[in-house]
């Protein structure tokens, strides 16, 4: 008998042994307790086609990388929407906030996101103050001083409290 067939065949007796248990008298709560109460469905929202997503609607949603592609992601179904600093999708970012994507690179460039897995983030850009988290590539309006009026030069550093 091979190594393989020695653990299927060990493999096959302790699954017997374990569904035995279980019909004789169940399992007991301890062991149990970490299970989910309600049945969920067995999908896997990521792997799933756009066209079967909205097949799931209490466990899957559109959502959309940084370079605007769409695809399937899981849902908890509990947030109504996406805070400040949160990832957007498979929720909309809240009133107020933008979805946003860009990076300050090492060689201090912008990275635009596009053509990876990113996904946007909330910001609240266009209100005058480059916020916590917010930066001139994702929040240009509001963090690069280069382009407001009066502003110092690229290559200045910013007043305190502002990027």
């Amino acid at each position: 008998m091979t190594k393989n067939l020695l653990v299927v065949v060990l493999m096959m007796l302790v699954g017997s042994a374990v569904g035995v248990v279980v019909l004789r008298g169940g399992v007991p709560a301890e062991l149990t307790q970490w299970l989910p109460r309600e049945p969920r469905p067995d999908v896997w929202c990521e792997g799933l086609p756009l066209e079967r997503c909205g097949a799931f609607p209490q466990h899957c949603r559109e959502a959309a990388y940084c370079d605007g592609t769409r695809f399937c992601s899981a849902w908890s179904g509990e947030e109504a929407c996406a805070q400040e600093g949160a990832t957007a999708g498979p929720s909309a970012c809240c009133p107020g906030l933008l979805p946003r994507c860009g990076v300050v690179s090492k060689d201090g460039t912008c990275d635009s996101q596009f053509g990876t897995a990113a996904r946007p983030v909330c910001r609240r850009c266009g209100d005058g103050v480059c916020d916590t988290g917010e930066t001139r590539c994702d929040c240009p309006e509001d963090c690069d001083l280069s382009r407001r009026a009066g502003g110092p030069p690229p290559g200045d550093v910013p007043p305190p409290g502002r990027r």
